[in-house]
């Protein structure tokens, strides 16, 4: 009982919206991403490459990388972060001013179309990328639910009834069983 309630109040205190692990797990990996290469393959594809030549294809649309470290654990490891930080330069490198509306500073009709252009022909475009980015990609984002706050609150949120002492439980004649 006392477990529960401490683990609710630890999880209520927390400013982030995923579990400090998941944080200091996608901390160390963005420091690693930090020495890889990035290539753009065509698409969604993108190959990540380390200091040893070791390659990694990663797709961020089917939440896939060669490593397997993100389809197992849920959360994106260093060559997905590194791919997140290459679209976020791609996204700089691009005038955004171009692709969004002056007075409000939101996408476009132009860029919309282009994003339901690349969505129907599933060609790419690197408007697309650019529109992606500007809704802020973080690495955050494709962190698997189960490391978000909520899950946590969700964890903690029901109670157990305290139990009575034996010397109140009332005393019977039934023999006990013996288990096989």
């Amino acid at each position: 009982m006392v477990r529960f309630y401490e683990k609710w109040d630890e999880v209520e205190k927390w400013n982030d919206s995923i579990t400090p692990y998941a944080r200091e797990m996608l901390d160390t990996n963005e420091k690693e991403a930090r020495k890889l290469q990035i290539i753009h393959g065509r698409g969604e594809w993108y190959e990540t490459i380390d200091k040893y030549g070791k390659k990694f294809l990663v797709s961020v649309v089917d939440v896939m990388c060669d490593c397997g470290m993100w389809q197992i654990s849920g959360l994106p490891c260093m060559h997905v972060i590194a791919v997140f930080m290459y679209r976020r330069e791609f996204a700089q490198l691009t005038n955004m001013r171009q692709l969004t509306n002056m007075i409000s500073g939101l996408p476009c009709m132009h860029v919309i179309a282009v994003f339901m252009y690349r969505v129907i022909s599933g060609l790419p475009c690197m408007h697309v990328i650019a529109v992606f980015m500007y809704r802020r990609e973080f690495a955050q984002d494709y962190v698997h639910w189960y490391y978000s706050k909520e899950a946590m609150k969700m964890t903690y949120a029901g109670t157990i009834n305290p139990i009575p002492d034996e010397s109140r439980c009332p005393t019977t004649n039934q023999k006990l069983l013996n288990h096989p």
